[in-house]
């Protein structure tokens, strides 16, 4: 499926559907590679790029270029129910109509649990429950795993990779963050 946008009812921003191993494998930088895997972002579209990076000559959608937009993975979209990949859009739309989204500032978002906790409280002013947030959120930390797998040509099902997924759970889990996160997630849905 190649990628591609669309206006979703419900949503004011427009959404990018993507393949996450696709582009990160196509992607040097570490960190976004990261956030790619994950399967659901916000941040300012920058047009299409060729396998080396550089801005393809033949842009498909130039109208958005410079304009906040959420993206959206095949993987995690494919693992998630309607009402999470919808809270999930939601919690994301939050982020760029509340301001969040700079030109090349997306990794600034996902260590900011303020703006985190902010774009939550969107989604359930939408009308996101607070469980299909949560485990939306869960399914991407695997979608991220497995991903990262892929790229090193390792199977999804492998050991290692189950392996993996446990210690980057229990990381996350145990970060402050999180339970930030979570705590607000009890006093605003």
């Amino acid at each position: 499926m190649a990628n591609h946008i669309h206006m979703i009812p419900g949503i004011s921003v427009p959404v990018y559907f993507y393949n996450e191993v696709q582009w990160a494998k196509s992607e040097k930088n570490n960190a976004v590679r990261t956030m790619v895997s994950g399967g659901a972002f916000s941040m300012t579209y920058l047009g299409e790029k060729d396998l080396e990076g550089n801005a393809s000559e033949d842009q498909p959608y130039p109208e958005y270029i410079g304009k906040p937009m959420i993206f959206l993975g095949q993987n995690l979209i494919s693992k998630t129910t309607p009402e999470q990949i919808q809270a999930i859009a939601w919690h994301e739309e939050g982020h760029c109509v509340l301001g969040h989204i700079k030109q090349d500032e997306a990794l600034k978002i996902i260590i900011d649990p303020r703006k985190e906790v902010a774009a939550d409280r969107f989604a359930f002013s939408k009308g996101a429950t607070k469980k299909d947030l949560k485990i939306g959120i869960q399914k991407s930390i695997q979608v991220i795993n497995e991903t990262q797998a892929v790229c090193k040509g390792i199977p999804v099902d492998h050991k290692v990779t189950k392996g993996m997924h446990r210690v980057i759970k229990t990381l996350v889990t145990l970060s402050p963050d999180y339970w930030y996160r979570l705590f607000a997630m009890r006093n605003y849905a």
